[in-house]
């Protein structure tokens, strides 16, 4: 090799090893630690090398404690120092940096350079000033795309569309910024058409493009649509599969959305944190603890970190998969514990009618200098009500407003009234409906027509049941529950006139499916399934655990919630292939005695408690899907 190529190579080196020091010191430049390791370094001794100390600031103060230093130092700042300045300042949005940084820009006469003059807008759209924005825009007449683009960005971030779409369609010269911006401003608004002719009318799609689209028709829960746009994207990022799954778990399409994770890993598209946070919502909908463990396994696997808000899902997932213990614990871990984190682990001790620990925990919270939000009274309500605590219930209620300033909404009082209506004080919960200070919506009067079916009060319900017919005629589950109260009194005339009126109507019965997981895999029943390859064992297991019942527990089928007017033998063959029982009776034919059964879905507490006493294994039930 020639010396001289030699020595540029040693040159070349030797900057890109400065360049990686002051690098990893900016990446410290506001910690404790930082400030030590920077004064190992060699001064600074080019504006390239206090530029990437600038840049390695997020915070404001930072940002200008290095930037002043470098003036003291005599180097002047460039057209490339004043956007990354400006980016430290954005980051937080603290204003008088923000104007002192403007100020400098003034001074040093770089106020017309076009990447400045973006970062100063951009500086200003997110605060909101759009006027700032448009000044610094008019400073200079001649047409810069970058700032043409920043000043759409400035309006769509502002939800000024129409203002956004004139600066657009004045351009003379868009790119490929300009484009997406409009169309991810019209999908985000809702506005699909409009989004749909500039995706249309755009010289060049890219992968940014076709995701505007994905998102927009999955935030509006188009699942079809959007998988009609995934389907025909030519290249796909990790924010399209993400994009897709979200959709998907959200739709509750939650084995699709494991199956598009398989697809994910074929295409080898290495995930990320919100990738996991979709995946651990479906196996939330699934009920799949097993899937769920293997996720959070696999995270150290892909290097992906656990943060606030992945930890804040893998608690979701184990407190819905039935391992409320597994869900403290993950909770237990995490060092900066947020509203969010709480509100989840309050609301995992609520579903599994840990009351106690709900209330210990919200002690914990507000002592530990965390403030409730309104969603935190749901939870706590919630809990109340599943273990019966009527009085802790009504204070909970009343310090919501006297203690924290949260006004109560109707979520607070359906509740209380649910509380009341489980509790037999159906007067007191007709009372508190008729007079809370909002209109009571469908799921306030579905808890009460609910107290009314645990109480067998077929009086109260008469009115309430019809008035939430009233209110969703489409919902064939209000119809279902208003028959089964009259079945449990005899009065079959009025179940009959029931199942007339949602014949007439149109109204057909959603069947319930039952989900259970074995060996990673999940099986779904409905009632009197015969679909599964074992079901003949399962029917016989079913057979076996139904007499056992009878002689060992004492049970009796409760043959009055059946709305058929048949003999009582049909009634008991009736209840005994509910889609909950097969289920059971799959778990008891493949584990052994000390597993832990868990169903998803809990219609038929009755029995499964029961079995459980019979049968030794622990089984959990979802109580979020009890309707």
């Amino acid at each position: 090799m020639p010396l001289r190529l030699r020595q540029l190579e040693r040159a070349l080196a030797g900057v890109g090893a400065s360049l990686s020091s002051y690098s990893t010191a900016a990446a410290h430049a506001d910690a404790s630690c930082g400030q030590s390791f920077r004064t190992q370094l060699p001064p600074p001794s080019s504006v390239l090398q206090w530029n990437t100390l600038i840049r390695g600031s997020d915070s404001p103060l930072g940002a200008f404690r290095v930037f002043r230093s470098m003036l003291r130092q005599g180097f002047p700042p460039n057209n490339f120092t004043f956007p990354f300045l400006l980016k430290a300042c954005s980051a937080r949005a603290i204003e008088p940096h923000g104007c002192a940084a403007h100020a400098h820009i003034v001074k040093a006469g770089l106020h017309l350079d076009p990447y400045v003059r973006c970062g100063l807008m951009h500086l200003y759209s997110q605060r909101n000033d759009l006027a700032a924005t448009r000044r610094v825009f008019q400073e200079r007449l001649d047409e810069d795309t970058g700032c043409c683009n920043a000043l759409i960005h400035g309006y769509v971030e502002a939800g000024e569309l129409g203002l956004a779409r004139g600066v657009f369609d004045a351009m003379e010269r868009r790119d490929a910024v300009s484009w997406n911006t409009m169309i991810h401003g019209y999908a985000v608004a809702g506005d699909l058409s409009e989004a749909r002719n500039l995706f249309a009318r755009m010289p060049q799609l890219n992968v940014v493009s076709w995701n505007s689209m994905l998102a927009a028709h999955a935030r509006q829960g188009d699942v079809e649509s959007a998988r009609k746009v995934f389907a025909e994207m030519p290249k796909r990022d990790v924010f399209s599969w993400n994009t897709m799954l979200a959709c998907l778990a959200r739709s509750k399409c939650a084995d699709e959305a494991l199956a598009l994770f398989e697809e994910m890993k074929r295409a080898n598209e290495k995930p990320n944190d919100a990738t996991m946070v979709s995946l651990l919502s479906a196996c939330s909908h699934l009920g799949a603890l097993d899937r769920g463990k293997q996720l959070h396994q696999s995270m150290d696997e892909k290097n992906i970190k656990i943060n606030t808000i992945l930890a804040t899902a893998l608690i979701d997932m184990y407190a819905k998969c039935g391992s409320i213990a597994l869900a403290m614990e993950i909770f237990r871990d995490i060092q900066h514990k947020d509203l969010l984190a709480w509100n989840t682990i309050i609301g995992g001790m609520a579903i599994h009618g840990h009351a106690e620990g709900a209330l210990q925990l919200f002690n914990e919270m507000t002592n530990s200098g965390i403030s409730p939000d309104d969603i935190t009274f749901v939870m706590l309500l919630t809990a109340c009500s599943h273990a019966g605590m009527v009085t802790e219930g009504k204070r909970m209620l009343d310090c919501m407003k006297d203690e924290y300033g949260i006004d109560p909404k109707v979520e607070h009082y359906g509740c209380v009234i649910d509380l009341l209506a489980r509790a037999g004080l159906l007067e007191e919960a007709m009372e508190l409906t008729k007079h809370m200070p909002m209109e009571p919506n469908a799921p306030t009067w579905g808890a009460l027509l609910g107290g009314c079916k645990i109480h067998r009060n077929s009086e109260i319900a008469d009115g309430v049941g019809k008035h939430l017919i009233h209110l969703q005629p489409r919902h064939s589950g209000r119809y279902i529950l208003l028959s089964n109260i009259y079945a449990t009194v005899g009065r079959w005339d009025d179940v009959n006139k029931i199942r007339s009126n949602m014949l007439v109507s149109g109204v057909a019965k959603i069947p319930g499916i039952s989900m259970i997981e074995l060996d990673g895999k999940v099986s779904q029943f409905v009632a009197g399934d015969q679909s599964h390859q074992q079901y003949e064992d399962i029917y016989l297991k079913l057979m076996e655990t139904f007499e056992r019942l009878k002689v060992e527990a004492g049970h009796l089928p409760a043959t009055w919630e059946v709305s058929l007017d048949i003999e009582e033998e049909e009634k008991e063959q009736a209840l005994s292939v509910h889609s909950e029982k097969l289920a059971i009776a799959l778990g008891l034919l493949r584990t052994d005695t000390e597993a832990t059964i868990r169903i998803f879905k809990n219609l038929r507490k009755d029995h499964i408690k029961l079995t459980s006493l019979i049968a030794i294994e622990d089984i959990v039930t979802d109580a979020t899907s009890a309707t």
